[in-house]
């Protein structure tokens, strides 16, 4: 059952989580006595410092022991300051309070966490704990190379935490942002000119096992996404019963196949703001088209932009707005973007722009090719919960006729805006449409 208003009644409580700084000295492992330190007075821990102890093969517990030093120096920054890869055979947790480290690499070509040997679905760091409260922690300049099971980070129950400049390789998933455990939301937490290369299967998963839908501000700024060739998996996931909202967006993706990019299982509104830009592989393939979002799944309301190069990309169920408002019946109200789409027609039937469901909207198309004009102002309805619906022709603004095409008849059909005319050749006439929402809650 989803915990929807567990995370208001949190925050309204005043809840916090408690950060425990440890009191103490702090020893540097192969340092002699004197080498010992006040831990307040530690301002940075390295990971020179924190040698592989005798009969270690891998880095895994040097690092947690690195992780601990900076806890025990009351989350002192650490530095990643070594030039080989650091392999490891599970993870590395960093598990807090209301604070958390700044872990800085040398870039992330430079600093790679190797997790070819990572248990199947286990990260190679885990930051939890601290959701209420800003944490203030960071992870830059790292790559994260795994396998075909394996997640780069997991981000669970933590508000506030950000992964900068890093890059992810091989992994199922790059960023997972988990509610786990409780009733703990994570939010806020952000990635920034991070780099998901083709080998990583999904840049970023939402995903919740304790029933709290919230992902308040958690998402991407500045990124860049690679669509592997073969890729079957969406880069960016919303797992069921999750509910990213008020989020950033922003990445520019290469495509290369038909695998929808964004894949919404929940069922609640998703809501991002954002610029996506896409450039495809093979442009003018006409067995190639994606969709930014599934046209199978529920719609994910967009405040910005999406431009393209190429003629590959379809936003699917991806609704562009200037504005979006998620009511407390979980009704949307839209404010949508009033764009001009321009469509290559051919013999017959073709499908155009999409019909959101539940909506009226005022279109308008103009229809031009040599010796060829129609213009039409047209009511659209979209039936509620299916795929067909109505079309009024309102008025027929232009007909010049030369070319003996004559006017096409118009449809809803696979909730889309279908314009057939068996006599139009095919590439030769070519469709401009804009549309106007009039009904406003769907």
């Amino acid at each position: 059952m989803s915990n929807r208003y567990n995370r208001r009644g949190f925050l309204k409580a005043g809840g916090i989580g408690v950060g425990a700084l440890a009191a103490g000295t702090l020893v540097f492992p192969g340092k002699s006595e004197a080498a010992t330190q006040d831990a307040s007075k530690i301002e940075e821990v390295k990971s020179s410092d924190f040698p592989r102890n005798e009969g270690e093969t891998d880095d895994t517990k040097r690092l947690q022991r690195l992780i601990d030093a900076s806890e025990a120096a009351g989350w002192a920054p650490i530095h990643l300051n070594e030039n080989n890869a650091y392999v490891i055979t599970d993870t590395i947790h960093i598990n807090s309070g209301d604070t958390k480290p700044l872990i800085s690499g040398k870039g992330f070509r430079r600093t790679v966490i190797n997790g070819e040997k990572l248990p199947s679905g286990k990260p190679a760091i885990k930051v939890s704990g601290g959701s209420g409260v800003m944490t203030g922690g960071r992870l830059y300049g790292i790559g994260f190379y795994g396998n075909s099971n394996s997640i780069g980070v997991e981000i669970a129950g933590t508000n506030g935490f950000r992964i900068d400049f890093c890059q992810f390789e091989i992994n199922r998933i790059g960023i997972l942002f988990h509610n786990e455990r409780y009733s703990e939301f994570t939010e806020y937490n952000v990635a920034s000119d991070c780099d998901f290369r083709g080998s990583c299967n999904t840049a970023i998963e939402y995903r919740q096992s304790n029933g709290v839908e919230s992902f308040h501000g958690s998402g991407l700024k500045g990124c860049t996404i690679n669509q592997g060739a073969e890729e079957t998996e969406p880069k960016i996931r919303i797992g069921e019963g999750c509910f990213p909202f008020n989020a950033p967006l922003d990445f520019n993706i290469w495509t290369r196949k038909t695998t929808p990019i964004i894949k919404n299982e929940g069922k609640e509104p998703a809501t991002f703001h954002g610029n996506i830009s896409i450039e495809s592989f093979g442009q003018g393939d006409i067995q190639y088209k994606t969709e930014l979002v599934s046209k199978n799944d529920r719609p994910v309301y967009f405040i910005g932009a999406a431009s393209a190069l190429d003629d590959q990309s379809q936003l699917g169920n991806l609704v562009l707005c200037e504005g979006v408002q998620v009511n407390p019946d979980r009704t949307v109200s839209v404010q949508r973007k009033n764009g001009l789409h321009v469509f290559e027609l051919t013999t017959g039937a073709n499908q155009t722009i999409s019909i959101p469901s539940g909506i009226s909207s005022i279109i308008t198309v103009s229809l031009k090719a040599a010796d060829y004009e129609y213009s039409y102002t047209l009511l659209a309805h979209r039936n509620d919960g299916e795929d067909k619906g109505s079309v009024t022709n309102l008025s027929l603004h232009q007909n010049h006729n030369a070319a003996m095409y004559y006017g096409p008849t118009f449809s809803v059909e696979t909730g889309k805006l279908v314009i057939t005319n068996n006599n139009f050749p095919a590439d030769v006439v070519s469709a401009y449409v804009s549309v106007l929402d009039i009904g406003a809650i769907f």
